[in-house]
């Protein structure tokens, strides 16, 4: 009798439908955005890629290291007077 009810049990157990898992929510990324840039003494563009907080990032240090040699030049621009 508890070996009928035992393997009752269990192919109750073995038989029920199992839920499935929820998918696991794809996570966003950003889409990487590309620029050529010409590297300086060469002619040939490389394309470089970063996501748009990177080169926000990047441009901003761009336009303070411009702005500084702007500053410490004084107006200079190195042509022959």
């Amino acid at each position: 009798m508890f070996m009928l009810l035992l393997s009752a049990a269990l192919a109750a157990q073995t038989t029920a439908p199992e839920t499935p898992a929820a998918a696991p929510t794809p996570v966003a990324t950003e889409k990487p955005v590309c620029r050529k840039e010409v590297p300086l003494g060469s002619i040939m563009a490389k394309r470089t890629c970063h996501s748009k907080a990177e080169w926000a990032e990047i441009d901003s240090a761009n336009a303070g290291a411009a702005e500084n040699a702007r500053r410490i030049n004084g107006g200079r621009t190195g042509a022959p007077r």
